[in-house]
């Protein structure tokens, strides 16, 4: 096998691990009656991960410092095995929380991680910008595997929805013998030596990255409990959905180089306005087959959008910047998820408090607008400052 093609084989299979934490998705509504007196809390299950994510993922560049990066690899999948099967044995809310704090560390290590690994392994941009296609793709046949299987194991009990986590196994090996040894000059930077540990050309492209993703993971946190209490079908169902989001994500990531490349970098506003459309059609869906629609638009307006940020990361950054950058641009999105739903939460309760959550996907339908007129204007403005300058320079070379 060349170098190539183990380097995004190994990119393809690690990323798979990325899917464990949205295992829980389809059964959230299964959880809450398992749990009545927590159902305040269920959404923490989700979002809890991603705030642990926020802290392991600078502990990435640190290690990568004393390690190398396939060490890193094969502890934070191991985290992520445990954490994710063991609450099977164990019926308490408190211990389930617990480990899914745990698997948002495991999670974080491995985020960073993998995320680097286009920038680091390839040099050109149009590799780079095929790898990170790949490396969404995977990420959804991930989401596909887990999605699908736990909805399925969910019909029999909510609870063998942890031994889904064994799918992680395989990973695991993978990392252990495929993945190539990253050196530590390659990923150490010397920002660490500085006191502002974040990568100052980085921040736009974090910014950014936190309001999409605040309000893009409304759908996933408040799709299960939507679904039942609109009578609209069940945790099957639910799973179905995800599963053929994650499919549409992965054929999206396949194809997401050449796309990237056509469209002249313009995925992220065709992904905003996908997505936008896709809430607001789930919000007033009448039946299953208008819920599948908006499933659908949604589906491919994410897919856009994730690999477009990191694309334009990579092309901002230095190569000795791209571990602490990648760390920033995960810290950024698990503490938009953690948020996420004590910001959307409280505006959709303002505007309609009975049906809350289809309220919630129609807030975060208007403010996915809101942003794309704000990034449509910051890049009209920018263009029009851009071309004054230029005219001013041509007006003192005439005057010369």
């Amino acid at each position: 096998m060349n170098s190539y093609n183990r380097k995004i084989l190994t990119i393809s299979f690690l990323s798979i691990p990325l899917s464990a934490g949205i295992a829980l998705v389809p059964v959230l509504s299964n959880i809450a009656a398992a749990f009545p007196n927590q159902e305040g809390s269920i959404q923490l299950l989700i979002t809890v991960p991603s705030l642990f994510m926020m802290f392991s993922s600078l502990l990435t560049d640190k290690l990568s410092e004393k390690t190398s990066l396939k060490t890193t690899t094969i502890i934070s999948i191991i985290i992520i095995l445990f954490s994710g099967i063991s609450p099977y044995w164990i019926n308490n809310f408190a211990y389930l929380l617990c480990t899914r704090a745990f698997m948002g560390i495991g999670l974080g290590l491995l985020n960073t991680a993998i995320a680097s690994l286009p920038a680091l392994y390839f040099s050109d941009d149009k590799s780079r910008d095929s790898a990170v296609g790949i490396q969404s793709a995977f990420v959804c046949a991930g989401g596909i595997l887990f999605n699908i299987l736990s909805g399925t194991f969910a019909k029999y009990n909510w609870k063998f929805v942890f031994l889904v986590q064994l799918l992680n196994i395989v990973p695991l090996i993978v990392a252990m013998i495929l993945m190539p040894k990253t050196e530590n000059k390659k990923v150490k930077t010397d920002i660490s030596n500085k006191k502002n540990i974040f990568v100052k050309s980085a921040i736009p492209v974090a910014a950014i990255s936190f309001i999409c993703i605040i309000l893009t993971c409304t759908y996933p946190l408040n799709l299960s409990l939507f679904v039942e209490r609109s009578g609209l079908g069940n945790s099957q169902f639910v799973g179905l959905l995800a599963s053929i989001n994650s499919a549409i994500g992965f054929f999206i990531g396949l194809v997401f180089g050449k796309v990237y490349s056509k469209t002249k970098g313009k995925t992220l506003t065709l992904g905003l306005i996908l997505t936008a459309a896709a809430l607001l059609i789930v919000r007033s869906s009448p039946n299953q087959a208008i819920l599948l629609i908006g499933s659908v638009f949604f589906g491919i307006g994410t897919s856009f959008i994730s690999p477009t940020l990191y694309s334009m990361l990579y092309k901002r950054v230095k190569q000795e910047e791209i571990v602490l950058s990648v760390a920033l641009l995960g810290i950024a999105s698990n503490v938009s998820q953690f948020i996420s739903p004590f910001i959307i939460n409280p505006i959709a309760k303002a505007v309609d408090g009975n049906n809350i959550e289809g309220t919630r996907l129609f807030v975060a339908s208007i403010l996915i607008i809101v942003l794309l007129l704000i990034l449509k204007l910051t890049e009209k403005r920018k263009i029009e400052n851009r071309k004054s300058l230029i005219h001013l320079k041509d007006n003192e070379l005439r005057n010369r």
